[in-house]
């Protein structure tokens, strides 16, 4: 059903955007009828590309027909967004304010058509910028011969049409130059494409020079599993897809340990406990253990850290024994105007804050998801240096 009304809402922007697009092109080609249905033509063909692209064979033209159109999808919301703007713009005026309706004219188009290509240009080049987020956590508990501890925090690298080999040497990098003793994923691994994934030994070559003390764990995602998409959004109607195995594969030879609904003791002095997603498991039951039976396993006398990829139902957390969840799975609204929504939708978009006697972190992750923009957000790399007292 869900895929219906996406498809009916695509049809619909589809419409939309080609209207002002005719309307705007009238000013510029002065109504010469063979350059509007070429332009025209051409941007619905654009437009048709994020649709028709995820059927077409596995191949390399498949692979730059996707990658294309997944910035031309960031393009396009750019279009609708300042058309929007436009309109509601002109009906105040009309309505509200009881001015002369505004004419159209070419300035008003190109500005539109300049902010959209814009901002699309720069969000894609800012999005492979890593960054580095170093944020300071207190946990009120003595650990043995350690007063604190680095932890390096990644996520959502989204592994597939836009994120590859270049993008995990360039966060591998900035992890290492953390020096770490500690380094956690928190889901989305890869865009539920296995096969999107470019070489994937080469990548898992990159992830095994991640160098820490005590080694790298991970979660899985909501994305972690097997779905096809278009321009984001899954096309299917299985209502619990499974895992690739071949990704469990890829992470062991990257050599970092897969977390699911199991707890781990680091070093003997921490308790680790890494989650199922809560959305998608992977597995056809989709169930996973509940926060209240994977605590009766843990020693609370100890540091007990929890990563988990959504930052959901951040109440359960609070005094419950917890010291510091960890998650991603926001993006931080990844890119403006979507950005608008981030603090609506979550509790804890990004940041840092505390829950009750537990300490919560949310990264805005390293990879993309759609298209492959960040404004008014980073791609990051998160460092918690986190210092262990003893509240007794």
């Amino acid at each position: 059903m869900f895929k219906w009304f996406m498809l009916a809402v695509y049809v619909i922007l589809l419409i939309y955007t080609m209207a002002h697009f005719h309307k705007g092109l009238e000013f510029i080609t002065g109504k010469k009828r063979r350059y509007l249905v070429g332009m025209c033509t051409l941007v619905g063909v654009c437009c048709l590309m994020i649709l028709v692209g995820r059927f077409l064979p596995a191949d390399g033209f498949r692979r730059h027909i996707i990658e294309f159109s997944n910035y031309f999808l960031g393009f396009w919301i750019y279009l609708v967004f300042f058309f929007a703007l436009l309109d509601i713009a002109l009906i105040l005026r009309k309505r509200v304010w009881k001015k002369p309706a505004f004419t159209w004219h070419t300035a008003t188009f190109g500005i539109i058509l300049l902010l959209s290509a814009g901002l699309t240009v720069c969000g894609g080049i800012h999005a492979r910028h890593v960054t580095v987020n170093t944020q300071n956590v207190t946990i009120h508990k003595s650990v043995d011969g350690m007063k604190e501890m680095k932890i390096v925090l990644v996520s959502d690298w989204h592994l597939g049409y836009s994120i590859g080999v270049r993008d995990m040497k360039r966060m591998v990098k900035k992890i290492n130059e953390q020096n770490p003793d500690l380094v956690l994923v928190a889901g989305d691994i890869y865009d539920n494409e296995y096969e999107a994934i470019h070489k994937p030994e080469e990548v898992a070559k990159v992830l095994k020079g991640i160098r820490s003390r005590y080694g790298t764990y991970g979660v899985y995602g909501n994305h972690d599993v097997s779905e096809k998409l278009v321009g984001g959004f899954t096309t299917q109607t299985d209502a619990n897809p499974t895992r690739d195995p071949r990704i469990d594969r890829m992470m062991a030879k990257a050599g970092i340990t897969m977390l699911q609904d199991q707890v781990i003791s680091v070093d003997g002095k921490i308790d680790l406990v890494g989650r199922l997603d809560g959305e998608k498991t992977g597995y056809r039951n989709n169930r996973r253990e509940s926060l209240q039976n994977l605590m009766q396993t843990v020693d609370k006398n100890k540091p007990v850290l929890v990563l988990n990829h959504e930052p959901e139902h951040l109440k359960d957390y609070k005094d419950t024994g917890v010291d510091l969840l960890m998650a991603g799975h926001t993006h931080a609204g990844q890119f403006f105007p979507l950005t608008i929504m981030r603090s609506f939708v979550w509790e804890n978009y990004w940041g840092v804050e505390k829950l009750g006697t537990a300490t919560g972190a949310v990264t805005s992750g390293v990879g993309v998801y759609g298209p492959p923009l960040r404004l008014l957000s980073n791609s990051e790399v998160m460092v918690l240096n986190v210092r262990f007292e003893d509240g007794r």
